[in-house]
């Protein structure tokens, strides 16, 4: 999933995979009930905050895109430019993707036919889907980099416990570490940023992460590119199926300069809906299939309710 919701991102922009203004999160009391959570969970998000957060990184790693079960899903992103819904497989030769909408629509007949010659093409020809999955590998590689240092990277302070759909989130607000020195490109704009996030307080799975770009990031002494202040991330995550997570939710804009001449905008809103476990693990040629034959998933009836994760949260 990482992959797919980070494909679109070019390098220069995917270092800043943690950033956005987001929202923020009720502080009200609410009945004890609803916010009750093992003593041992608040009493760490309490006193050792980073704990907490390194615990939750180290089980996003763990139960990540390539170590859990494969899933099928619905895609939708938006632009500026584009708007289009997707059916997505994913298979161990990596991702295949069927278009199926376009601005809300259902394609013609002649761009349908367009799309299953597509799919009819890559399956006769494995060299593009190792393409595709050398990129979504690389992708993942980045991403993960990112999610190692974010405990070493952010100095947590515990803001409260919040009502989320998955059940008690524990809200923590994080500001860059003045201690923490990255040696390494993708992770340097992490210096800039500041926000919050939650975490789910049974599982330990990170149910949302938002922050701001408070300040503009160079690279290279500004010589490579840098980023504008107020750039803004939001990422949401879900329980998709029974104890499996993925991305649900991202929302990205950010602007800047690479090679201080080329503008650099991203504008972007990116969901995925009607998650399903894939019943075998297969190659893309069987999910090229699959698609074929239920007309890219428009055959299929919708499940009752999607994977959708909120927060209580106040303007």
């Amino acid at each position: 999933m990482y992959a797919r919701f980070s494909a679109w991102i070019p390098y220069c922009a995917l270092i800043f995979i943690v950033a956005s203004d987001g929202w923020t999160a009720a502080s009200a009391t609410v009945p004890s009930l609803i916010l009750s959570i093992p003593d041992l969970t608040r009493q760490e998000a309490q006193q050792q905050p980073q704990t907490l957060v390194r615990d939750a990184v180290q089980l996003e790693l763990a139960n990540g895109y390539s170590k859990r079960p494969y899933l099928r899903y619905r895609f939708h992103k938006v632009t500026e430019h584009l708007d289009r819904t997707q059916e997505i497989l994913e298979t161990q030769d990596g991702d295949v993707a069927c278009l199926m909408a376009t601005n809300g629509h259902i394609l013609t007949t002649d761009a349908a036919q367009a799309e299953r010659s597509r799919l009819v093409y890559l399956r006769a020809h494995p060299a593009m889907q190792a393409h595709r999955l050398h990129r979504e590998q690389e992708d993942i590689q980045h991403f993960e980099k990112i999610l190692r240092v974010l405990p070493d990277a952010f100095q947590f302070r515990f803001a409260g416990i919040v009502p989320a759909s998955s059940g008690p989130a524990i809200h923590l607000t994080f500001q860059p570490n003045p201690h923490y020195k990255s040696a390494e490109y993708e992770t340097h704009a992490l210096s800039g940023m500041r926000g919050d996030i939650w975490i789910d307080a049974r599982q330990k799975r990170i149910v949302n992460f938002d922050a701001r770009l408070f300040r503009p990031v160079g690279f290279g002494w500004g010589i490579l590119g840098y980023l504008d202040k107020g750039g803004t991330i939001h990422i949401q995550q879900s329980e998709v199926v029974p104890s499996v997570w993925s991305l649900t939710k991202m929302e990205l804009s950010i602007s800047g300069r690479a090679l201080l001449v080329k503008p650099l905008k991203f504008d972007v809103q990116e969901t995925a809906t009607e998650y399903k476990l894939n019943s075998d693990a297969l190659h893309f040629q069987q999910a090229i299939d699959l698609l074929l034959q239920d007309n890219c998933g428009l055959n299929l009836p919708l499940t009752q309710g999607h994977a959708k994760t909120s927060i209580a949260h106040q303007q």
